[in-house]
């Protein structure tokens, strides 16, 4: 079906304060609450830099808006990251029709790269809330700390219910969807085992590829399911033994198959402080990967090692496996999105964003470096010392 959506029409409507800029910092869109916000006119300010657009307040000697957000734009730029900048005083300027006086305002504003798929900052978005009117009532001292609380307690209350109906989401994938699976997969098992000489070679095909399709649905629940508990799981940081889990995860990758052919080499791994079986299941992700897409090579190797960097360990996982043009690195984390065909590789295409959930829980990073034809390197990072439950 024609996807018909007015993506520039849902933008300008959005109820958010959002402003589109190049990496050059001139302005390409901007909602319609934002230009109201900011007392700005759409034809007078796309095409302009943001700072041609508003100035600082010439009679504010201590304005520091310009500063501020070109400092924050430019960290964007530089390290393609999300920046949340500190509440600024940037005062607006009113239509010259209407005087142009300056009106003192107060935002909260976070800049955004939007990466290309040459991984390279395409847009930034620039979104800001107008804090004024709270900054006036804690400047006035009339600020009602009981009225905000019941908000936050509102708010709260909201969450609850929000994760209740994702308890109720996640009970009906797991059994609703997969009643009419098993039912599907029994009765195409029957019809292949029990009406075999029946059946021509044809059908035979056909019901061979519906059994394996649902239980690649299967896994496909199984990681979906698991992908959106991942953060609602509680943490238990503790000392870890990182030479016993890798040995542990490796045996259970190789028992009883056929990847004991592929060779691997572990060095002597520094213990970390982390929750065990989230940091399982990261190793079993990306040593799985490795063999996966290792194991056509002539001699497979994995090799696994760890260096300190400051307060942190970076552990790796390097392969010399079929690796993928770096050009789509910025899609390896996002579920479902794969670089290489099903039918190359087997896998839901969920497994790497498993492991970025299970880093960040650790208030980790994660990152890689690969060669196409040559293999793949992944480097984590896990702290030394214990974190609070996150």
């Amino acid at each position: 079906m024609k996807n018909n959506i007015d993506y520039k029409c849902l933008f300008e409507n959005m109820p958010d304060l959002y402003l589109l800029l190049d990496p050059s910092l001139k302005i390409l869109d901007a909602t319609n609450a934002y230009l109201h916000a900011t007392m700005a006119k759409k034809e007078e300010a796309v095409g302009k830099s943001i700072f041609e657009v508003f100035p600082d307040n010439p009679n504010d000697a201590t304005a520091t808006g310009i500063s501020n957000l070109n400092a924050s734009l430019e960290r964007v730029l530089k390290g393609k990251c999300a920046d949340t900048m500190a509440v600024q005083k940037y005062d607006v300027q009113r239509p010259k029709s209407e005087g142009g006086e300056f009106e003192e305002r107060f935002w909260s504003p976070i800049n955004t790269p939007v990466l290309g798929d040459n991984h390279e900052v395409q847009y930034i978005i620039h979104r800001v809330e107008d804090v004024t009117e709270f900054m006036m009532l804690q400047k006035e001292g009339v600020l009602d700390i009981y009225a905000r609380a019941q908000e936050i307690q509102e708010a709260n209350n909201s969450l609850r219910r929000i994760n209740d109906d994702l308890d109720s989401f996640s009970y009906s994938i797991s059994h609703d969807l997969r009643a009419p699976l098993r039912s599907i997969d029994g009765f195409s098992q029957i019809l292949l085992e029990e009406y075999k000489e029946k059946l021509p070679q044809t059908a035979q095909d056909l019901l061979g590829r519906i059994c394996v399709n649902v239980q690649h649905m299967g896994e496909l629940i199984d990681d979906l399911l698991r992908f959106s508990h991942i953060n609602r799981i509680p943490m238990n940081f503790e000392l870890v033994n990182m030479n016993e889990i890798i040995k542990e995860v490796w045996k259970s990758l190789t028992l009883d198959s056929n990847e004991n052919q592929v060779e691997i080499s572990i060095s002597d791994l520094s213990p970390c402080y982390a929750d065990a079986a989230l940091l399982k299941q990261v190793l079993f992700n990306l040593l799985s990967n490795a063999i996966k897409y290792s194991r056509k090579k002539t001699s497979p190797k994995i090799v696994v090692g760890h260096l300190q960097e400051g307060e942190k360990y970076i552990y790796y996982i390097k392969d010399n496996g079929v690796g993928f043009d770096m050009k789509y690195a910025n899609k390896l984390f996002i579920p479902f999105q794969r670089l290489h065909t099903a039918t190359e590789y087997e896998g839901t295409g969920v497994g790497l964003a498993i492991v970025r959930k299970i880093i960040d829980r650790h208030n980790g990073k994660i990152w890689f470096n690969s060669v196409l034809g040559e293999g793949s390197t992944f480097y984590f990072t896990l702290p030394l010392q214990p974190l609070t439950t996150k």
